[in-house]
């Protein structure tokens, strides 16, 4: 493990809760969704990487090394932009997502409508999951 995860892992008490395979497992089922599949954030383990609401390049997501991944919120209703005048088309990924986290076996915590799949937990406060590991 890179040094400066370990440091930071320390200093904020987290523990890993996923591996490099199951975030590849998670990564192609997400990718099977299609090509207008389910946005997604990542929170990185450096405060200075940021990720905003995007359609993510899943073999690129593993690429980058997951192991600097904190959480990903895998969002279940994505907005639609039609115009200023027209509301936004909504698609809801929600039944394809859930497929995809039991069929993987991850654990993950719904946060409002988004699926949270925890890299890293706290160990001294660690989630409520909705679905634990296989």
């Amino acid at each position: 493990m890179h040094p400066r995860i370990r440091a930071f892992l320390d200093a904020r008490g987290l523990v890993s809760v996923m591996n490099r395979t199951k975030w590849t497992e998670l990564a192609e089922g997400l990718d099977r969704i299609g090509q207008n599949g389910p946005l997604a954030s990542v929170r990185y383990l450096d405060p200075d990487v940021r990720s905003g609401k995007c359609h993510i390049d899943w073999p690129e997501f593993i690429r980058q090394g997951p192991e600097w991944y904190e959480w990903l919120d895998v969002h279940a209703i994505e907005e639609i932009h039609r115009g200023r005048l027209v509301p936004p088309a909504l698609i809801d990924h929600e039944k394809a997502i859930e497929a995809c986290l039991l069929a993987v076996g991850v654990p993950y915590s719904r946060v409002g409508q988004d699926f949270r799949v925890w890299g890293y937990v706290d160990s001294r406060q660690p989630p409520v999951y909705v679905s634990r590991s296989k």
